[in-house]
């Protein structure tokens, strides 16, 4: 089974500046595919949600430190199988 995509997501705290980065791979073929497990983060609590394909989207990242609400960006790579 190989990488199929790949999808990063940046934290930042408008207060702090704390930021955090969760990568995430999915794995699998054209036959099926898989997120996984969300990794966890030391400077933010982030609650996710799963969309109709199956990804993680972050539903609410909020600063450990401050508990302010971060701001989120996304970016997303798609990479060829090796299987």
């Amino acid at each position: 089974m190989g990488m199929i995509d790949k999808t990063l997501h940046r934290f930042t705290c408008p207060q702090c500046k704390a930021r955090g980065t969760v990568r995430f791979v999915q794995h699998g073929s054209s036959y099926g595919a898989s997120w996984g497990t969300p990794p966890k983060t030391t400077l933010f609590t982030v609650q996710w949600k799963v969309d109709q394909a199956g990804e993680p989207e972050p539903t609410s990242v909020v600063c450990i430190k401050c508990g302010v609400e971060a701001k989120t960006e996304q970016s997303y790579a798609e990479f060829k199988s090796d299987a």
